[in-house]
């Protein structure tokens, strides 16, 4: 090539800072939206899994007239062990009883038998026994 003249094969330092303005900005805007979503399966995981926790409550209280005080109780009525990460704590039995569930990278979620549906909560799930249901 002649000295003074410029090859036109190449990319000026402008035009590359400026794809790699635009690909910065579209990492912005997608990485959020990944985390959220993952973050969103994990308490649907936990949901889906309090929701059988709570059925087997029900079974147990139908079979023996108090709900169960334990995990071993609701897994004699077919509960099966959660997926990987997902915790469940039972706070109370007898005439009611409150369900903690969660995911290690989700939210915690409630079920109480003096409310109908699930919910979720703030307060750290603790594992001996208690009466303090959000």
């Amino acid at each position: 090539m002649a000295p003074g003249r410029r090859s036109l094969w190449g990319f000026s330092l402008i035009e590359l800072l400026v794809v790699l303005v635009v690909l910065g900005i579209l990492m912005s805007v997608a990485v959020p939206a990944v985390f959220g979503a993952r973050r969103r399966s994990f308490d649907v995981a936990a949901m889906a899994y309090l929701r059988q926790a709570v059925a087997a409550e029900e079974a147990y209280a139908g079979e023996h007239g108090d709900y169960a005080a334990d995990l071993a109780g609701l897994r004699a009525m077919g509960l099966r062990s959660p997926a990987p990460g997902l915790d469940l704590v039972v706070l109370r039995g007898g005439r009611s009883y409150c369900l903690l569930a969660r995911h290690r990278r989700g939210s915690l979620w409630y079920a109480a038998s003096s409310q109908k549906g699930l919910y979720p909560t703030a307060r750290p799930a603790r594992s001996g026994p208690g009466s303090d249901c959000p």
